[in-house]
């Protein structure tokens, strides 16, 4: 058996992604293993940019899963 399917092209707005992993809180920021990490992340955005949207992502324990 053969099967085809025709996809139409895709035009997106580009993007750029920022991933700081190893990132915890201490004494009410966000840090890794450097420190602070909103200097860095300022650096990594675009000329002009001031807001942007963070997703956090956690690994839930083996027995949270169950649910």
């Amino acid at each position: 058996m053969i099967t085809y399917k025709d996809t139409q092209p895709k035009i997106t707005t580009p993007k750029r992604n920022i991933k700081v992993e190893g990132v915890s809180i201490s004494n009410g920021y966000l840090v890794d293993e450097n420190g602070s990490i909103a200097d860095r992340i300022r650096e990594a955005l675009p000329s002009g940019v001031e807001d942007f949207t963070i997703k956090i992502q956690v690994l839930l324990p083996e027995e949270d899963n169950r649910e």
